[in-house]
């Protein structure tokens, strides 16, 4: 048993004999915390709080967990690509094209169906990864916690288009008032 284990069991006598007592279940959290359990340490934070309302502290606490405990739920990026959180842009590309080679829906057409559907969805999550971790300021941003998915669904992943609608990007040319639509024609 490690130490962390044994100052929950401490903790838990605690709370036998004074129910009431904030600081108990605050250092539980912290022992919770420290085991990366984070829906463990969540509970007794807010039990913490719940007791002592007036504690900055164990509202830091609670705060750091739940941020902690949504980065822990989150893809882990440099897993699917299976790279260093320090891998260099050419090591980010290498692992790409790795999974590219393995997992490309051209490489497993000859597969069963539902294997294949297996390899499309890895690469498709390699491919949200590389374009992810490939930028270095949406990588900074994940990097420190933020949640990216949303900022990268605005921007070119609705429709593969750069400025929205579909087809010509920039729309029909209509002209103010008449209504008439200018076409173009390529020899």
């Amino acid at each position: 048993m490690n130490s962390d284990e044994q100052r929950t069991l401490y903790c838990d006598e605690a709370i036998k004999y004074n129910p009431d007592s904030g600081d108990a279940y605050f250092y539980r959290g912290k022992a919770f915390k420290e085991m990366k359990r984070w829906d463990e340490a969540v509970a007794n934070f807010k039990t913490a709080l719940s007791k002592n309302q007036g504690n900055n502290e164990y509202r830091q606490e609670l705060q750091n967990a739940e941020f902690e405990k949504k980065k822990a739920n989150r893809k882990d990026y440099y897993g699917i690509l299976s790279v260093s959180q320090h891998a260099s842009p050419r090591e980010l590309k290498k692992a790409f094209r790795k999974c590219g080679l393995e997992h490309h829906p051209d490489k497993v057409k000859h597969l069963k169906e539902s294997e294949r559907e297996y390899h499309e969805a890895l690469f498709k999550e390699c491919v949200e990864a590389h374009d992810l971790l490939s930028n270095p300021e949406i990588r900074a941003k994940y990097d420190r916690g933020e949640d990216v998915l949303e900022q990268q669904q605005g921007g070119n992943r609705q429709g593969g288009f750069p400025f929205g609608g579909g087809g010509f990007p920039f729309g029909g040319f209509q002209q103010q008032g008449s209504g008439q639509r200018f076409t173009f024609k390529f020899n």
